[in-house]
């Protein structure tokens, strides 16, 4: 197995785990900016920490961007690193689809909402085959789509399943928003490769979490209601702050997994096997339930079941397709 292919696993492995946490700590607001407002407090003191003990690589010297403006008799040059661009660009893209998604998850189900967002591998390889010249063979296609239509699948409950109808999904103007949040995935993908070339892997992980915590800040600082939040949860929630910080630790070893196997493999294979995530979700969900009944809402039934244990065998052959061509 390729180094690259251990870490995406290991990366959506940590990602889940992170992912059941959310949905236990999204309970303690009013709403899901409150969670967001903390997230972006510990991203951006995160970010803060990493690039200040990685401090400024010599790539980011390598490739300025010079653009210059005319002031009546004065001109100004600002010089950015087209790397450090494209590593901001990177976060920018990944924090905006993650706010769109989690904004409509919170008012619609997840069974219907999750799965249009796992077509951003396809987004991805397309991307990449444009902008990167990646070459991506007939079966490593077939690897990706098989790979997508199981996560997908994985995240349909069975009542959903049997009341499908996709012209309800497509007349529905969230279905064009997820879509929109799954072409930025795959555009972070992308970008994030190309920030690469240039600089390390730390340093781009350290940029891109600065972006993702000043973001969800600008997103929610201003909103009374994760504030008064923020506040309750200082004098009456102080072990959600533990949460929290486990959560960042988390969130840091897994997208640094991610950029690590981004630095060594190609996009389009590495954003199809991120989504293994939805297969490690419901691995974690099935063993928390099983312990203690009732938990994270999942249900056990045989037609679940059935219809879960399908859709790993459908990742299984998608990931081996990606693994073997």
């Amino acid at each position: 197995m390729s180094n690259w292919i251990f870490l995406i696993l290991c990366s959506s492995a940590v990602l889940a785990l992170l992912s059941i946490i959310d949905k236990k700590a999204h309970g303690y607001g009013r709403s899901y900016l409150s969670y967001l407002l903390l997230i972006g407090i510990f991203a951006t003191l995160a970010g803060c920490v990493i690039l200040i003990i990685v401090g400024i690589p010599n790539g980011i010297k390598l490739d300025l961007l010079t653009t210059t403006i005319s002031l009546s008799s004065y001109t100004i040059s600002i010089g950015i690193s087209a790397s450090l661009l494209f590593a901001i660009l990177s976060g920018a893209f990944m924090t905006y689809a993650a706010f769109l998604v989690q904004k409509i998850l919170f008012s619609e189900d997840v069974s219907t909402t999750v799965p249009i967002t796992q077509s951003s591998p396809i987004f991805a390889a397309i991307l990449a085959i444009l902008i990167l010249g990646e070459e991506v063979s007939f079966l490593q296609w077939i690897s990706i789509v098989i790979t997508v239509f199981g996560c997908a699948l994985l995240s349909v409950n069975n009542d959903i399943l049997r009341e499908f109808s996709l012209g309800k999904i497509i007349r529905e103007k969230n279905f064009y928003i997820l879509m929109f949040a799954s072409f930025l995935f795959g555009a972070s993908f992308v970008v994030g490769k190309m920030a690469l070339d240039n600089l390390p892997v730390l340093f781009v992980h350290g940029v891109r979490s600065l972006v993702a915590g000043l973001m969800f800040l600008s997103f929610t600082i201003y909103k009374s209601s994760p504030r008064s939040d923020f506040v309750t949860y200082i004098k009456t929630r102080k072990s959600l702050f533990l949460l929290v910080s486990f959560n960042e630790i988390l969130a840091n070893t897994g997208f640094l997994l991610m950029l690590w196997a981004l630095y060594l493999g190609p996009v389009s294979l590495v954003t199809a096997l991120s989504s293994t995530r939805a297969l490690f979700i419901v691995l974690y969900s099935i063993g928390v339930s099983y312990i203690w009944k009732g938990a994270l809402g999942v249900t056990n039934t045989s037609q679940a079941v059935v219809l879960k244990v399908s859709s790993v065998l459908v990742i299984v052959i998608g990931v081996a397709g990606i693994s073997l061509f």
